[in-house]
């Protein structure tokens, strides 16, 4: 039997199998969806495994998913598969293996302990002896802030290629394993959002320039990673008629699609150069939400966060203007979570208490300093915490207790003493008081309440248009800094 869920309401990715399936026919449908993806670890350790065909809908076979199959001595590859990332087939018994020809990419020791190698390190040889080095992005082009379009004549092609050159210096540094995704300092787009983007060549283009996702970046659209969550880094191609006139990189939300609406554009000639100025306006069909895995994952103001301490490393932003991003982005995150958890259904305790703590804060007679630390130290914790709907059940829920005795401690008074002060109860959304058992039997159907799973929805659109003006602000520092040196 089969195991798999269903992503986006898009597409199905594989989780794995019974123990007792000995040979396996993958299915390129299940409930009329693609099945495009194979998770990491998903068919791992099957002893009983001998045979596997892999069919052409399955883009992704990810890490270690037929990792440690000792029987497991037959693979078919459909056309169609692209993505076999690292570790995926160590320590099989596969003897031979045909790999179609729309593979793209192979990870590291993706059949090492295989005799099936040899094939493997013959089909890279010879694609790496076809291709040809290619910098991340061509060093042509680069996304810029819409202000500079009152400067033009002020970019030039050495500080284009600079630009460029600082992203492929950085996408290096990560596969070394010294920079993470989330420290890489590339620019944001949101759906709807507009950038200018400067390309410039010798001579002009016989051909208007168009812009196309990348095959890498097609292959990616609607599945999520586990050491990426929230967002996908995107390449897009340049284009001149058929010919690729260069490349560039930016890091937006998940997405199933993306196209794009060039809305001026403008060309410019100095320096022996033609410069084409293009105001372009992404538009993604995002479906953020993502699976049940990752309902809740909202830490993304960290990847903003991790941009901008990138920048101030490099000496792009100065320690004033570092300070008032994190002391900015901290506060958004105390007000998105404040927002996020007082908009819940179903945890009733939790509104409860969180009643009385917003009562308390509003009275004009006390003192709330301490109340006012305790809440900002316990949202930040919960921020911190949130990943999953697991996490959230356990955040309104099994943290309760905590909060209480905060509240308590940070007031001087029991949590019935400010109860009563206030006038506070335990009441459901239509303000009927509730019975233990009332609350009890909430708490059951909590993960069943489908308002608590599109929750979240709302708030990553919200999350993603804070990002969307706080990365606007931002962005200004390093060119407004740039321009004074």
């Amino acid at each position: 039997m089969i195991k798999y869920e269903v992503q986006g309401n898009k597409i199905v990715v594989l989780l794995g199998c019974d123990d007792t399936e000995t040979e396996l026919g993958l299915p390129d449908t299940i409930e009329n969806l693609p099945v495009s993806k194979i998770a990491p670890d998903a068919f791992a350790e099957k002893k009983n495994l001998t045979a596997v065909e892999i069919p052409g809908s399955c883009k992704v076979i990810g890490p270690y998913a037929f990792a440690s199959c000792p029987n497991l001595t037959q693979v078919i590859l459909d056309e169609g598969v692209e993505t076999i990332e690292d570790w995926a087939f160590i320590n099989c018994n596969i003897k031979e293996i045909k790999l179609p020809s729309t593979i793209k990419s192979i990870g590291s020791n993706a059949f090492i302990g295989n005799k099936c190698k040899h094939d493997v390190d013959e089909y890279l040889e010879k694609i790496n002896s076809i291709k040809k080095p290619k910098n991340h992005t061509n060093n042509k082009c680069c996304i810029l802030p819409l202000s500079l379009q009152e400067n033009l004549r002020k970019i030039t092609d050495t500080y284009i290629q600079l630009e460029s050159k600082k992203i492929d210096k950085q996408f290096d540094e990560r596969l070394m394993g010294n920079l993470t995704n989330s420290q890489l300092d590339i620019p944001f787009v949101f759906d709807g959002d507009q950038f200018l983007l400067c390309v410039f060549n010798r001579k002009a283009f016989e051909n208007e320039l168009t812009l196309e996702l990348s095959s890498e970046t097609k292959t990616k659209m609607g599945l999520y990673s586990v050491d990426d969550p929230d967002f996908l880094n995107v390449r897009v191609r340049v284009m001149s008629k058929e010919e690729e006139v260069s490349e560039f990189v930016f890091k937006s939300p998940y997405f199933e699609n993306c196209t794009f609406d060039i809305v001026s554009k403008q060309k410019l000639e100095h320096d022996g150069m033609t410069y084409y100025f293009l105001v372009v306006k992404a538009n993604m069909e995002c479906y953020g939400t993502g699976n049940y895995d990752r309902q809740f994952a909202l830490n993304m103001f960290d990847d903003l966060l991790g941009k901008f301490e990138t920048q101030h490393a490099m000496g792009l932003v100065d320690n004033e203007q570092i300070t008032y991003i994190r002391d900015t982005i901290n506060n958004r995150i105390y007000v998105t979570m404040d927002g996020f958890l007082s908009q819940v259904d179903g945890a009733y305790i939790m509104t409860y208490v969180y009643n009385i703590i917003r009562a308390y804060l509003n009275d004009d007679n006390t003192d709330h300093t301490q109340l006012d630390q305790f809440l900002t130290d316990k949202l930040f914790e919960f921020y911190d915490k949130m990943s999953d709907f697991n996490s959230f059940k356990e955040i309104c829920f099994d943290a309760q207790n905590d909060v209480m005795i905060g509240v308590e401690q940070a007031t001087g008074k029991t949590l019935d003493e400010l109860a009563n002060q206030y006038q506070i109860d335990v009441v459901d959304l239509l303000g009927n008081a509730m019975s233990e058992d009332d609350i009890k039997k909430a708490q059951e159907d909590f993960i069943k309440n489908q308002n608590n799973y599109t929750l979240h929805a709302d708030f990553l659109n919200y999350v993603y248009q804070e990002m969307k003006s706080l990365n606007q602000e931002f962005s200004e520092f390093k060119y407004n800094n740039t321009k004074k040196k």
